[in-house]
């Protein structure tokens, strides 16, 4: 069975950030929590202050990041199936030309023992 991680970053339209947290918490994870192959979902919000932070690093231009983990057999399988769940919410809350998506084969994950 091989892992992966797809990360999403993103940002949301100004004053539709409580919409956002509202629709991706209460009806966008669980929809994908119901894939066969999810296995967790981590949401993070860019914190305000930065260490040593490069001001113009695109990364700080994102808010939003959603780590999505899958283990799985067959990816296009369950990448089938999340883009068959209903995008339209985010398409309305998500800023245009502001989301970006990339797919990790094989993370690592270490931990203190």
């Amino acid at each position: 069975m091989t892992t992966y991680l797809i990360t999403v970053l993103s940002n949301v339209h100004e004053g539709r950030e409580n919409d956002f947290h509202d629709w991706y918490e209460n009806t966008h994870i669980p929809e994908i929590l119901e894939v066969p192959g999810v296995l967790s979902i981590r949401r993070l919000v860019l914190n305000d202050e930065q260490i040593g932070a490069d001001k113009g690093h695109s990364q700080a231009h994102y808010r939003h990041l959603t780590l999505i983990e899958i283990a799985t057999d067959d990816f296009d399988a369950t990448l089938a199936a999340i883009s068959t769940l209903d995008g339209s919410k985010a398409a309305e809350l998500l800023v245009p030309g502001q989301v970006l998506a990339s797919l990790y084969r094989d993370p690592k994950v270490y931990t203190k023992p």
